[in-house]
């Protein structure tokens, strides 16, 4: 018989986050009808027929009367962009239910809206487990969004990511080792360049080089900037820094600077910016409906890391 007592907790919970999680929020009404809800990721499937499935709380919860004794409880998938609820959730003593949107269900228990997928139970077992309580709940009611679900891996939240076919054109270049197409700087840049590509019909129809489209896009989310402010921030782009753009876009009207030097786009130059900004939301509609929003949410996280990562100290965009 091998001695269970010889196993390292932190070893074994180290271990145990290495393996990817939903999260969740499990929510009921205690004996006096006031909500209940508490954070967990130990939610799992059991059975199809009957539909069946389980959670896990630890008897030091303190929540662990009021859901062991309810009759029904909820179980909400959270969406990638619930990480501070979940934290809330998770806290002790808080007034978890505050200004939080809730939707009717079959019964009485709170109900969140927003989520990736909601399972409505009711108690069917509960199972000593050690130090927890499994609960085996029969699902009367179930439905989902096209939200991407918010996951837990390695003790930090994170998100779902789908593997995608390859985009190379050419056969055999996996054969070449220091440049493929997994080279991140590969994706990125053709990634931008067949974005931009997407949009310079209009950008043409306009007679808008790239650096005058970024000027002009800047200048639409950052009001007004100064010279400085303004190469500051089109130094690290293609183009590179120039005044030139401000010049082009100041003697065509669609750009003007006031007597303390701050650039500001016109009610033309505000106008164009929008049917630009436009096209772009077009294009990543079409993403949108070709990868799905739950993905493109994925992609929007990632993109987000990897501008942390590489930052070498630029100006916010938005202020």
């Amino acid at each position: 018989m091998f001695d269970a007592s010889t196993i390292d907790s932190r070893a074994l919970r180290s271990a145990l986050g290495v393996f990817g999680t939903g999260v969740t929020i499990v929510t009921t009404r205690d004996a006096s009808g006031m909500p209940v809800g508490m954070t967990a990721n130990s939610f799992n499937s059991v059975s199809l027929d009957p539909p069946i499935i389980l959670w896990s709380i630890a008897r030091t919860a303190r929540s662990f009367k009021s859901f062991t004794e309810a009759r029904f409880w909820n179980v909400h998938v959270l969406a990638a962009e619930h990480e501070e609820l979940s934290r809330r959730f998770a806290r002790q003593g808080a007034d978890k239910f505050s200004g939080v949107e809730l939707d009717q269900g079959l019964t009485d228990v709170p109900l969140l809206r927003g989520c990736s997928a909601r399972f409505q139970c009711e108690l069917q077992a509960a199972h000593e487990a050690g130090d927890h309580v499994i609960l085996l709940g029969r699902v009367i009611a179930v439905d989902q969004s096209n939200r991407s679900p918010l996951l837990w891996v390695g003790g930090d939240y994170a998100i779902a990511t789908p593997r995608a076919p390859a985009v190379a054109t050419m056969p055999g270049v996996f054969e070449q080792k220091l440049f493929n197409e997994n080279l991140l700087g590969f994706l990125l840049g053709r990634a931008h360049l067949l974005y931009l590509h997407a949009v310079r019909p209009l950008l043409a129809s306009y007679d808008l080089d790239d650096a005058q489209f970024y000027a002009l896009t800047l200048l639409a989310v950052r009001p007004s900037l100064t010279e400085a402010g303004m190469l500051a921030h089109l130094g690290f782009t293609g183009p590179g820094a120039s005044r030139q753009p401000l010049v082009s876009l100041s003697s065509r009207g669609l750009a003007e600077e006031d007597p303390a030097g701050e650039f500001r786009l016109t009610d033309r130059g505000q106008t164009l910016a929008t049917a630009v900004l436009a096209a772009c939301h077009a294009v990543q509609v079409k993403i949108e409906g070709h990868v799905g929003a739950a993905h493109l949410e994925s992609l929007r996280h990632l993109l987000k890391q990897v501008i942390r990562a590489t930052d070498p100290g630029l100006p916010p965009v938005w202020e």
